[in-house]
């Protein structure tokens, strides 16, 4: 839900201050790769945290595609308005 109602600057931002690996992302299936991207970030501490690793990998297996799935009309409609988020270094 996170990455449906903020714009491209705003979910590129916080990938950028979460530190992950990601450039971009996508408006379709956003929740599962912003949730990856996410995942493999620098400072999340998941790798330290087993909780954290299973909460992401159950969101990322489980939640995010069924939700995904359900707002795939309306993430469709916003891939092709606004394009890809990128990440954004701050000026």
């Amino acid at each position: 839900m996170k990455t449906v109602t903020k714009s491209n600057f705003e979910i590129g931002y916080d990938l950028y201050k979460n530190d992950t690996k990601c450039t971009s992302t996508t408006r379709i299936y956003s929740g599962v790769t912003y949730d990856f991207c996410r995942f493999h970030a620098e400072n999340t501490g998941s790798s330290n945290n087993v909780l954290v690793s299973a909460f992401y990998v159950f969101d990322i297996a489980f939640f995010s595609p069924i939700a995904d799935t359900a707002l795939l009309p309306l993430t469709i409609y916003q891939q092709v308005s606004y394009g890809n988020p990128d990440v954004h270094v701050p000026r």
